[in-house]
């Protein structure tokens, strides 16, 4: 493309103008915003005021003001001493009415503000309606924000509210939802003011092609899906080693490992295989886990599935470090082993067998919900607050099962999990933790690492 044919755009300090990389017009300003096509016109403000300039940087009137705006359709909004009006593409004034405030033409309509409150007129500058908000936003697909007070509501432009409910704040709609706050968060509602998730977070972005970017409420990153389902964005680092681990517990950081059960015996075809022990390789390798994780000299906190491997995996790394303890002394609950934390045990499972559980299961793990689950999202939180109150007394190993772990990896963003890559013995995730919530998580292969396993 030659340089004739370019068009100035802004510079990063918004105080001048750029022509194929260079400095453009021999001068600069105090303000200067992008030129709005096809008008080809800018509004720039300078010693002598605020005005608007064509493509060439000549100044597009006479006139000054003390502010001027970008054209929208052959239209921008302006400011003298007076009060806020309009201007067409010429310089002249549209209308005698005088606003204290007025935003642009967006979808045909404009808000404005008068000593009564904020509203909304078209082309003829006549008002849409006779109703006065506190607030209100351009409109966006045929809906714009409202406020009343500490309300904050949709209205149509005719300035009917578009659900009869309210919220404490809420954004514009985009790609069918808007962002909304109540009491507890940020979440996003459709079009009848219907939250679309049950989950409220710190912050909450638009989404955009499917997914949104927002914040916990604990600082964490996540990407939400619009059926509710969210993963954790990757962490720098996914995996973690045993000095590592070692030496934070050593300066005594809380620390828990929720570990896949050690090597079992074989499952048959057609089974579940909950009766199904560890066989002699798994207790050596939860052994040598255990003497490892025993250089900590703490005193180290057992809970485990009610399923007997799992149970009978921790005997073995206590063992292993040296702690004597019997079965009494393994904490177990049905959350980490049957039912577990993703089955929803008031839905009919008739359909799961373990023959085809793994087909429903790998989409149940990559999008958060399927027939017969809860939220995958909810059973990982379930986990992740167990975890949390396990190592208030010093470092814990949780011991489950394999598909518990697959469903943090892909949650936590530390691994998409597939047939490829399945969770291995006595692989999974190590929390670290400041007492009252979770501040890291890692992928651990510790027998890997040592090459054992």
């Amino acid at each position: 493309m030659s340089r004739h044919h370019l068009k100035p755009t802004l510079n990063i300090k918004e105080n001048g103008y750029l022509l194929d990389g260079l400095s453009c017009f021999k001068r600069t300003f105090k303000r200067a915003m992008s030129f709005h096509y096809p008008e080809g016109l800018a509004a720039v403000c300078d010693e002598t005021g605020a005005y608007h300039i064509t493509i060439d940087g000549t100044p597009l009137y006479p006139e000054r003001y003390e502010e001027t705006f970008g054209y929208y359709r052959g239209i921008a909004a302006v400011r003298d001493k007076s009060g806020f009006f309009h201007i067409n593409t010429r310089g002249e004034p549209l209308h005698k009415q005088r606003y204290l405030w007025s935003g642009n033409f967006q979808e045909d309509r404009c808000v404005v503000q008068d000593d009564k409150g904020f509203f909304h007129i078209d082309y003829s500058f006549a008002p849409l309606y006779e109703e006065r908000f506190d607030y209100a936003g351009d409109f966006r697909y045929g809906i714009a924000v409202a406020r009343r007070g500490s309300c904050a509501f949709h209205i149509l432009d005719n300035g009917q509210r578009l659900y009869g409910h309210t919220f404490e704040n809420t954004d514009v709609f985009h790609k069918g939802f808007a962002v909304t706050w109540d009491a507890e968060g940020a979440f996003h509602v459709d079009k009848q003011g219907k939250a679309i998730h049950g989950h409220r977070f710190k912050s909450a972005e638009p989404f955009y092609n499917g997914f949104a970017l927002c914040e916990t409420h604990d600082d964490r990153w996540v990407r939400l899906m619009e059926n509710g389902h969210f993963k954790h964005l990757p962490v720098r680092s996914t995996t973690v080693r045993f000095h590592e681990i070692l030496d934070r517990i050593q300066r005594g950081e809380k620390a828990a490992l929720v570990l896949r059960h050690a090597e079992r015996e074989p499952i048959p075809p057609g089974v579940w295989g909950e009766d199904a022990g560890l066989n002699r390789n798994g207790q050596l390798m939860a052994g040598t886990l255990g003497r490892l994780l025993g250089k900590t000299a703490c005193d180290w906190t057992f809970v485990s599935s009610t399923v007997e491997r799992c149970v009978d995996t921790c005997l073995c790394l206590a063992k292993g470090m040296g702690a004597m303890i019997n079965q009494s002394q393994v904490s177990t609950t049905s959350l980490l082993g049957s039912p577990g934390p993703f089955k929803d045990i008031s839905a009919d499972q008739s359909h799961l067998t373990p023959d085809n559980f793994m087909d429903a299961g790998f989409p149940y793990i990559h999008t958060g919900l399927g027939k017969g689950f809860r939220p995958l999202a909810d059973g990982c939180r379930d986990m992740m607050d167990l975890a949390t109150q396990s190592m208030q007394d010093g470092p814990a190993v949780l011991i489950t099962h394999d598909f518990f772990i697959a469903g943090l990896f892909d949650h936590l963003g530390l691994l998409r999990p597939s047939p490829e890559n399945w969770v291995d013995f006595l692989d999974g995730v190590c929390f670290f933790s400041n007492g009252s919530k979770l501040t890291e998580w890692r992928r651990f292969q510790g027998l890997k690492e040592i090459g054992t396993c």
